[in-house]
């Protein structure tokens, strides 16, 4: 799992995309899994891209975040399709009207 504790200003990008890995009992990659993204809560302005997608050779799947509107903390979950298999994130979205990395200085 790879991207968790993320910040970007509301209604922006993160700058890298959430990773998940999908692994066997015995810790080898599972290719082709389809892998489900979603925000909880569904937040206004909240965008993931692809919501739905595939793992690779490596059993890597990742998707590009768009958080919401609102500033605060936004979790995304991956869930292996039917199944009860998931993996949480949480985002941050900032309000920051300055032109900081960290979205909270004020000009």
């Amino acid at each position: 799992m790879d991207g968790d504790g993320q910040r970007a200003r509301t209604g922006e990008l993160l700058s890298d995309p959430l990773v998940v890995q999908v692994v066997d009992t015995g810790t080898a990659p599972v290719p082709g899994t389809q892998i489900e993204f979603s925000f909880v809560g569904d937040p206004a302005g909240a965008v993931l891209d692809p919501a739905v997608t595939t793992t690779d050779s490596s059993g890597l799947a990742s998707v590009e975040v768009r958080v919401g509107l609102e500033s605060g903390e936004q979790e995304v979950v991956a869930r292996v399709t039917g199944t009860d298999l998931s993996a949480s994130f949480t985002v941050t979205a900032t309000s920051g009207r300055g032109h900081g990395h960290d979205g909270d200085q004020n000009d």
